[in-house]
């Protein structure tokens, strides 16, 4: 990723360059003849902490790498995760356009704010944990930390003995 001079992130040079000339219409025909459909599943965020939704995009490419690089960098896609990516594969024209259509349908992607996206109707549904946030938050059940405050305490009584026996010696 390519960083503008305020510090923010933008799309990688590369794929911004080819959007912009696909959509002027500046490129030749032939260039864009050996653009591939692959429909892209990425993680977004927004949701709330440790959460997130899975959408399906539709993305035209020259291989599946640059499908994956094109879709991370879309808004609410979890830019910074590692397995922000799901899956990418490679669909018919049709099929690409189907769900294009049902994307430009999905509130989801369209609200601007939290309570926008409490109005969708079953969008609560669509809400799922997300493993690498509930991984990397776990709390230490309370069994272990009994545990270890027991052994701490057995530590402390067997460090008074020792030092109390080696003293009276």
């Amino acid at each position: 990723m390519t960083k503008t001079g305020n510090g923010n992130r933008t799309k990688p040079v590369l794929v911004k360059h080819i959007e912009n000339r696909y959509n002027k219409g500046t490129a030749n025909e032939k260039e864009f003849s050996e653009m591939r459909y692959y429909e892209v599943i990425a993680k977004c965020g927004h949701v709330g902490k440790g959460k997130c939704v899975l959408i399906t995009f539709a993305c035209a490419a020259e291989n599946g790498k640059e499908a994956a690089a094109k879709v991370r960098a879309y808004a609410r896609v979890k830019h910074h995760h590692k397995d922000a990516i799901r899956n990418v594969r490679e669909i018919k024209f049709e099929a690409y356009i189907k769900l294009r259509a049902e994307n430009d349908a999905d509130p989801y992607l369209h609200c601007k704010n939290r309570q926008e996206q409490n109005k969708i109707p079953g969008f609560e549904e669509r809400i799922i944990p997300d493993p690498v946030e509930v991984k990397k938050h776990k709390k230490a059940s309370s069994i272990r930390y009994a545990k270890v405050v027991r052994r701490e305490a057995e530590m402390t009584k067997e460090m008074q003995a020792y030092f109390r026996e080696g003293v009276a010696a």
